[in-house]
């Protein structure tokens, strides 16, 4: 632990809040103390640089008013330091101005001029809102630096400026939740246990993972998930009723594991088109839709299920 301004910092909040590079990116985690730490960082600039003006941005309004204000605001009232706050989003601390902004409308920065830039979930921003952000920070009155707190988001442009393209101006620190001694005793285990390697690595570890590698889903693997088979007999079908998109899949049992062989997927279509096109395809089997297909609607005198059998198909079915 070190003390800041009378603060008590974890040393990963201390290194990133004290760090002297003109970017920094802490890379924190759920419980991490990611915005507590920027907001750490925020008031030691309206102390020692009265006369600039600040700038804090979050991904969203809600987020910035919920999250990284709320953060904000408790720590000034924890340390009894006076403020007052605008609803146009004006922050003084003292004689202290700081802009308070969402980067969803990030053309608005545009035409401010800022001595440092305070950036809550800054992986999330989109890349042509942080060039926008970056050219406001040339105040000389300030400290001229941008710091920004975050859970990662894949190796999106966040990860190529602060490990990719890593250099002198940057700097990065991972905060695990382990680190932080300030959160329940199960909170970390309670979430692993329901995380999967790669999600904990993101969520709890701040580690930059990629978590839509593929093109299906990350965790997908085509030895083990993908075989051949030459079955066609023993096909047993299922479907969902939408109207865009309507879908029908193609699966069998084999060894107690089931296979998914075929799909149909079709845009702004209905019941009478889908089996249409399931009986060419597959033709008329045992078929498992969706048990909400069972009643029926005002504007239709048959149902789902009623059209599959008048078709030909063996409605096999069981409730949701």
């Amino acid at each position: 632990m070190e003390i800041v301004n009378n603060i008590e910092l974890l040393d990963t909040q201390f290194s990133f809040v004290t760090s002297p590079n003109k970017y920094s990116l802490y890379a924190g985690s759920l419980g991490g103390g990611k915005s507590f730490a920027l907001c750490c960082w925020v008031l030691a600039n309206a102390i020692k640089y009265p006369n600039t003006i600040g700038l804090i941005t979050a991904n969203t309004y809600k987020q910035l008013k919920r999250a990284t204000l709320n953060t904000m605001f408790q720590l000034l009232d924890g340390l009894s330091i006076p403020y007052s706050y605008k609803s146009t989003g004006e922050l003084r601390i003292g004689d202290h101005l700081i802009y308070c902004t969402s980067m969803e409308n990030y053309d608005s920065l545009r035409g401010i001029e800022v001595g440092y830039a305070a950036c809550d979930e800054f992986c999330f921003y989109r890349p042509e809102a942080v060039n926008v952000l970056l050219g406001r920070i040339r105040d000389k009155r300030g400290p001229l630096q941008m710091k920004a707190a975050s859970t990662p988001n894949g190796f999106n442009f966040a990860y190529e400026m602060f490990v990719e393209n890593a250099n002198d101006n940057t700097f990065l620190v991972h905060a695990s939740a382990r680190q932080n001694p300030h959160l329940p005793e199960d909170y970390v285990d309670s979430l692993y246990a329901q995380y999967d390697e790669k999600l904990a690595e993101q969520e709890l570890e701040g580690k930059f993972v990629n978590l839509n590698a593929g093109s299906i889903y990350y965790s997908f693997d085509r030895s083990k998930h993908v075989q051949e088979f030459n079955l066609m007999s023993d096909l047993i079908l299922g479907c969902d009723f939408n109207v865009d998109p309507i879908t029908a899949v193609a699966l069998f049992e084999h060894n107690g594991t089931i296979y998914i062989y075929d799909e149909l997927y079709i845009r702004n279509s209905n019941t009478y088109e889908l089996s249409d096109k399931m009986a060419e395809k597959w033709g008329r089997r045992g078929i498992v839709p969706d048990a909400t297909g069972k009643a029926r609607k005002t504007a239709a005198t048959k149902t789902d299920h009623e059209i599959l059998r008048a078709k030909g198909f063996q409605v096999m079915y069981n409730p949701n």
